[in-house]
């Protein structure tokens, strides 16, 4: 388990702000990220990564340079359930927040378990901009 500790999660938390002034979402992130995580992920609505928090390349390996402009399915792999590809694809298009528990694989090709919590983040005009996932990482996984 990664036990990653936030020293200064105000910062994180005010860039998400500044995201969440300039697409006018009408969600409080304060209350979000509350929650335990290890990394975030700002994805697009189209799901293009546009923002990592620092939690990423410890938990990954992967840079935010490299995750930028990427959908985060990079992160899977052969041991990722097809079913649970399938479930998220299905809570991404109902546009709710939801969890979901996948196995992710790191820049050396290691793999993990991960408990991903979602929020979709709408706009003033109710339209969904962008969406959230906070990831806590439950286990490393030996080969």
């Amino acid at each position: 388990m990664m036990g990653f500790q936030h020293k200064k999660p105000n910062l994180e938390l005010q860039c998400l702000i500044d995201f969440g002034k300039k697409y006018q979402w009408q969600m409080d992130l304060s209350t979000i990220i509350t929650n335990q995580y290890d990394a975030i992920v700002l994805t697009t609505y189209e799901q293009k990564i546009e923002w990592v928090s620092k939690g990423f390349f410890k938990m990954t390996g992967y840079p935010a340079s490299f995750a930028k402009g990427k959908r985060p399915t990079f992160l899977q792999g052969k041991d990722t359930s097809a079913t649970t590809r399938e479930y998220i694809r299905q809570q991404l298009a109902l546009e709710k927040p939801f969890s979901a528990s996948v196995i992710n694989y790191r820049k050396d090709n290691s793999k993990y378990s991960c408990i991903i919590q979602l929020y979709p983040l709408k706009d003033a005009n109710n339209k969904i901009t962008h969406f959230l996932a906070l990831e806590k990482e439950i286990a490393a996984i030996a080969e």
